[in-house]
């Protein structure tokens, strides 16, 4: 039977796996979410700014560096923590 203090340990490498996946998983989803509601919010006129997602991807990237893949990323973040407090 495991000891009190591995089975703190262990909750603690539970909580710190779990807070590094999602931080992870929200920089992967991130640049695709923004490509994606750049491309919807270009064809809201009639005329499409962008042919493709990779074409949205290379515009983004060209006008605002590979840092403007992450737009919005913090406000985001300090949205979801909180959310997650009970506090919004």
């Amino acid at each position: 039977m495991a000891s009190t203090s591995q089975k703190k340990d262990s909750q603690w490498m539970k909580f710190l796996n779990s807070g590094l996946a999602g931080m992870g998983a929200t920089c992967v989803v991130q640049p695709i979410d923004l490509i994606k509601t750049r491309m919807q919010l270009s064809g809201e006129g009639g005329a499409l700014k962008y042919k493709s997602s990779f074409h949205a991807a290379l515009d983004i990237v060209k006008s605002n560096g590979i840092s403007g893949m992450y737009n919005g990323y913090v406000l985001y973040s300090m949205f979801m923590l909180l959310r997650k407090r009970g506090l919004c």
